[in-house]
């Protein structure tokens, strides 16, 4: 039902959704919430990169909690939404990187070797607010 009502939405009404979306993600919420708000988010962000884009702010930190959750479930659900969310920074120079930041996001010993491979990233593009927020 989640899905065919986020089939519906407007990419404009992604940022009145948010407080919704997070809520759905906090420390708080039950497991099966929370798998079913990372699955939520992978749904829009395949329908509107960009308006996801402009939120990553607000969700990274959010989903990248939970790709080290205790539930599999959860774990799993995140990590997929993790990367969905993160091929909504506009940002073509990042590409290349970004399974790197979501491998960094599971454990905090491979933060060290994503930040040695951003360091060698060159940009052509300008950086704007998603591509900084993924990274």
């Amino acid at each position: 039902a989640s899905k065919t009502i986020m089939g519906m939405v407007s990419p404009y009404s992604v940022d009145l959704l948010m407080p919704a979306l997070l809520a759905g993600l906090a420390v708080k919420a039950k497991p099966p919430q929370k798998e079913a708000t990372l699955q939520i988010i992978t749904a829009l962000s395949a329908k509107s990169p960009r308006a996801i884009g402009y939120e990553l702010v607000n969700m990274v930190a959010a989903v990248a909690d939970l790709t080290c959750d205790i539930k599999k479930e959860v774990k799993v659900a995140a990590v997929e939404c993790m990367t969905a969310i993160c091929n909504c920074t506009g940002n073509k120079d990042l590409e290349p990187f970004l399974p790197a930041v979501v491998e960094a996001a599971q454990s905090i010993s491979n933060t060290h070797s994503c930040v040695e491979k951003l360091a060698g990233c060159i940009f052509v593009q300008n950086v704007e607010a998603p591509a900084l927020a993924c990274t």
